[in-house]
């Protein structure tokens, strides 16, 4: 019988062969996890945040995508412990960032993988290196800047591709506000990555 006080004791719940379900989960559980997947301090602030500016999100310091294809084993969890010290910066920006649909299918497994006494997971960048469960958030959170960023990047390289080999050709008035409104956005400081929608004809 799983104990009713407020701490959480890992024998009553790790390797017991019980089924993750949150809706079951006494507080102490919920509290436990939630303390497993919290990004450190020093990490959060690294996060690029939504009020970035374009300009800004360009030019920013950010960990690879993972460009490899991915099956079940790519990315694992383990056992082992985890790394006895946080990460530093460089050891975060070194390990490439799997895409969101994965983390998000790795985050859906954590608890049940925590249940049956999981402790870490392994990345293919770092084999060696056991890393905290934090990571899958911090990944989530940097995937969608990633996301953004892509997004960007090819709204500059449409624009400067027009600006480049269609000098002398009259815009079609839809292009032509499409052209004025990435322009305007790369050009000035207060636009941010998620405040400006994209028109679609920069994806043609």
């Amino acid at each position: 019988m799983q104990s009713e006080t407020d701490l959480f004791i890992a024998s009553e719940w790790l390797l017991c062969g019980h089924v993750f379900e949150r809706t079951t989960l006494l507080p102490s559980v919920h509290r436990e996890i939630k303390h497993l997947l919290a990004i450190p301090a020093s990490i959060q602030s690294t996060i690029p945040s939504q009020m970035l500016p374009v300009t800004q999100l360009l030019d920013i310091n950010l960990p690879a995508s993972l460009d490899c294809k991915l099956d079940l084993n790519t990315i694992t969890f383990s056992t082992c412990l985890v790394l006895a010290r946080v990460p530093n910066l460089d050891d975060v920006l070194s390990w490439t960032v799997p895409p969101l649909h994965f983390i998000t299918q790795l985050l859906d497994q954590f608890g049940q993988a925590w249940f049956d006494g999981q402790s870490s997971v392994i990345h293919p960048s770092a084999p060696s290196t056991h890393l905290p469960f934090w990571i899958l958030p911090y990944w989530r959170e940097v995937s969608h800047v990633l996301e953004a960023r892509l997004t960007w990047l090819n709204a500059h390289d449409w624009v400067l591709n027009r600006l480049d080999h269609d000098e002398h050709v009259n815009h079609s008035a839809p292009e032509a506000r499409a052209i004025d409104e990435v322009l305007d956005v790369l050009h000035q400081e207060i636009h941010t990555f998620l405040d400006v929608p994209l028109c679609g004809l920069i994806y043609t």
